[in-house]
């Protein structure tokens, strides 16, 4: 048994191996023995509660290990460098990583468009994250156990280590297991196999998790999810709240993002809506997209009864891009105006009408005018 028990610490099943040898104590003759096992019992243990804690960045993913014939559970770790001192990079964990990467953009780029559509990104920068499989405490030999990870039902895991590093959440609730596919216009998680015996190695080390996979079962153990955005609303329930702090206060994404501000107070009293833009260079190429963004955000600008101001759009053809649209040229239902940097004096800054409704409009085009900037 005590062999048993060794075999299991070697893939980092500490709370099996406690139980195995807490049946050796109780058969144990001697103090030594009693002593001896007595220690291994409270190693485990609190080996145990070291494999069970998870950082930012890390997810947890089970796999079958045919050589020790029983399940795992192994972490996923992200870092943004290539080299991480408490685990192993693994050629299976880059294949991966890097098939899964065009579905993560499709994903992330569409659920902005239908729930965040004021944050475009232009590069998720997928490449300056690099996934590792953290190390085992009591296994020197560790690449021994994780070269026999194959296959793709770890896919799941690095989506969630991934969202879990960009959003700063941590994900000790749950294990992840299943492949990320795209059909039509969703991403979605695949099947995979040997669900069982992983839900199984799940209830025995990890008994207060939840299985997040495809895979129909009545156990409550198991979270079924075929479409990967389910999924993550509920596994991080505020995730719409959290990517949109993220993407508003990251400054190091190329990514261009809208924060629309009402009542701002303009020198004369009236009260108007600001639109400031904040984005960083758009290259030559990625011009149609960014209209496709103005676009998406049209409605923004048309319908401001109040007169709106833009501000903070540095491309000069942006503007005239806004100004020209076929959905904003009859819908203005007021005036639309840009700042003006020169003309700012102290705390007022000043701005020009470009685009006016010429018999209702409470400013005229030309007309410049200051405002308090929030």
């Amino acid at each position: 048994m005590e062999s048993r028990a060794k075999e299991l610490e070697k893939i980092g099943n500490y709370k099996s191996a406690a139980d195995i040898y807490a049946n050796l104590l109780k058969s144990a003759k001697n103090t030594d023995d009693q002593y001896y096992f007595s220690k291994k019992i409270s190693n485990s243990k609190k080996l145990h509660l070291k494999v069970s804690e998870l950082l930012h960045g890390e997810a947890f993913f089970p796999v079958f290990v045919e050589k020790n014939n029983s399940g795992a559970i192994f972490t996923i770790h992200f870092e943004k460098k290539d080299e991480y001192e408490n685990g192993k990079s693994l050629p299976i964990l880059s294949k991966n990583w890097k098939k899964i990467q065009p579905f993560l953009k499709f994903f992330l780029d569409d659920f902005l468009k239908k729930h965040l559509k004021h944050h475009y990104v232009f590069e998720w920068e997928f490449g300056k994250y690099f996934p590792f499989i953290k190390n085992i405490p009591s296994n020197n030999k560790c690449c021994e156990v994780f070269e026999q990870i194959d296959g793709n039902s770890l896919q799941l895991a690095l989506v969630f280590a991934f969202l879990s590093t960009f959003l700063k959440v941590n994900l000790e609730k749950f294990v992840f297991s299943g492949k990320i596919e795209q059909i039509g216009n969703t991403i979605q998680i695949g099947e995979v196999d040997e669900i069982p015996t992983k839900l199984s190695i799940i209830k025995t080390e990890r008994p207060e998790t939840k299985l997040i996979c495809n895979f129909e079962s009545v156990d409550v153990t198991i979270e079924t999810f075929k479409d990967l955005e389910n999924a993550i609303n509920y596994v991080i329930p505020k995730f719409a709240e959290l990517l949109n702090d993220e993407l508003s206060q990251n400054e190091t994404l190329r990514k261009i993002s809208l924060k629309v501000i009402p009542d701002i107070e303009a020198e004369d009293g009236q009260k108007h809506k600001l639109a400031k833009f904040t984005h960083g260079a758009i290259d030559f190429n990625e011009t149609p997209l960014f209209y496709d963004y103005l676009i998406h955000n049209n409605d923004v600008f048309a319908p401001a009864s109040e007169g709106i101001i833009i501000d903070g759009l540095k491309p000069a053809f942006g503007i005239a891009l806004i100004a020209g649209m076929e959905e904003i040229k009859n819908t203005v239902s007021n005036f639309i105006a840009v700042r003006n940097t020169q003309n700012d004096s102290g705390e007022l800054t000043s701005a020009v009408v470009i685009r006016a409704q010429n018999l209702y409009g409470k400013r005229k085009v030309g007309e410049t005018f200051r405002y308090k900037n929030k």
